[in-house]
């Protein structure tokens, strides 16, 4: 999460809408939640061993203001975020990052509060990952992609934003095109992993990630109402599993 050349590259790649884009950088992505999978296990078991059952995170943020008065009518509702989640559990250190309200009226300065209950099972890939950041001092936790927070309340004086994590479904299938999924962001999905089909040949090897394709991007189209080409994806999905693999249906039971 340091500001270096990948931490910007990986954060443009993301919030674009160029699927060109993400597509030329969906290792790094896949192998960072990879990695943030791995070590969520751990972590929450440590947690756990000191009886800890819930604990607060904070993220502070400068944000346009349309974007700020658009969380506001959410209270209640959800928001999923589109991109790697960094936030610290110091309070004061979070507080920094909302900056002093100098750029209002165009930003508004935020304090994100979001509590994470360990008690409610979430498949949520996060972790304390002070070791392995260039920010040590900052104590910080990393969420990956397409977490869900619940926006519970907005602390008017302090321009605070309350939530509780939900978590997102994401499982060890990694691949971009579900995490895009997960995202609601279905033609992204679509198109990521079209372009994933075309560049793969068919061999014994690969038709377990060639099948899951084909299911997601079923998934997308079915998502957008488009049942007639989500139909055809999952046909396809299923007539390749029956042919090259008939032992390992369970993976079409995934999707």
């Amino acid at each position: 999460t340091r500001d270096s050349f990948l931490y910007r590259l990986l954060n443009k790649a993301l919030r674009t809408d160029n699927i060109d884009i993400i597509f030329k950088y969906r290792f790094f992505i896949s192998d960072l939640h990879q990695q943030l999978y791995e070590l969520h296990e751990n972590y929450v078991k440590l947690l756990k061993s000191y009886e800890i059952d819930e604990f607060r995170v904070y993220r502070g943020q400068q944000i346009p203001v349309e974007q700020f008065e658009q969380l506001q009518k959410n209270i209640g509702g959800m928001i999923s975020m589109n991109t790697f989640l960094s936030t610290t559990t110091d309070r004061d250190i979070a507080l920094v990052y909302t900056g002093n309200g100098s750029c209002r009226p165009q930003m508004e300065s935020v304090l994100f509060e979001i509590k994470i209950d360990l008690t409610q099972t979430s498949t949520t890939p996060f972790s304390n990952i002070k070791e392995m950041s260039y920010f040590q001092s900052e104590d910080e936790i990393l969420f990956s992609l397409s977490t869900l927070v619940l926006i519970n309340k907005e602390n008017k004086e302090f321009k605070e934003i309350n939530g509780y994590l939900i978590g997102n479904r994401i499982t060890n299938l990694v691949d971009l095109g579900y995490l895009l999924l997960l995202m609601d962001d279905y033609d992204r999905s679509i198109d990521y992993c079209t372009m994933l089909l075309r560049d793969q040949s068919l061999t014994t090897n690969d038709v377990d990630s060639i099948v899951l394709r084909y299911n997601f991007i079923g998934q997308a189209y079915s998502s957008k109402t488009n049942y007639e080409l989500a139909l055809k994806n999952y046909e396809t999905a299923l007539e390749l599993q029956l042919k090259y693999n008939p032992d390992n249906l369970d993976l079409l039971s995934t999707c």
